[in-house]
């Protein structure tokens, strides 16, 4: 096979790979967009309430919410999906702060092990999946493309959910 023939057949296994990561990114913005207008739900029916909003306020604002995830863009729900996920890659500021938070007296030994289990298992992905070259540059936000970053972040957050991994730890 020559060089054009075989980065075609390259290109064919890059957009299989690609529709599966938009068919699995669809269905985590799904249960996502059901979270957050569950949330928005009960935030609205604890402010009727506390008699901050009327009931007929309730719906306008809740269709408000649907509109606005109908409305995204694919860029715009991946971003929403994997928001502050880069802080957790290698140079990113969670694992700063995890780092800093280990020396300090009193710490919650407990917390750390779940948050030390969620860095190896993301960084068994990294490499996994042969981000490692890129992975500070993806936390740093530096010398990389809007694209590639998101399609990184967004592979291994998947993958991360995956291997039980909580939304709410990957994005906290």
């Amino acid at each position: 096979m020559d060089g054009a023939s075989k980065s075609k057949a390259e290109q064919g296994g890059n957009s299989s790979r690609e529709l599966e990561l938009q068919i699995k990114i669809d269905a985590e913005f799904e249960e996502y967009k059901k979270a957050q207008l569950a949330g928005a739900l009960e935030l609205y029916e604890g402010l009727v309430k506390a008699d901050s909003l009327r009931q007929e306020e309730v719906e306008p604002k809740m269709e408000k919410r649907r509109a606005e995830f109908s409305s995204m863009d694919s860029y715009q729900r991946i971003v929403s999906l994997v928001n502050n996920f880069h802080f957790w890659w290698p140079g990113g500021w969670y694992r700063q702060m995890l780092e800093e938070r280990k020396l300090e007296s009193g710490a919650d030994k407990a917390k750390f092990a779940s948050d030390e289990q969620l860095v190896r298992d993301l960084d068994e992905l990294i490499r996994e999946r042969g981000y490692d070259s890129i992975a500070e540059n993806i936390a740093k936000k530096e010398n990389i493309d809007r694209e590639t970053r998101l399609n990184a972040l967004a592979d291994v957050y998947l993958g991360m959910r995956e291997k039980g991994h909580a939304r709410t730890d990957l994005v906290r």
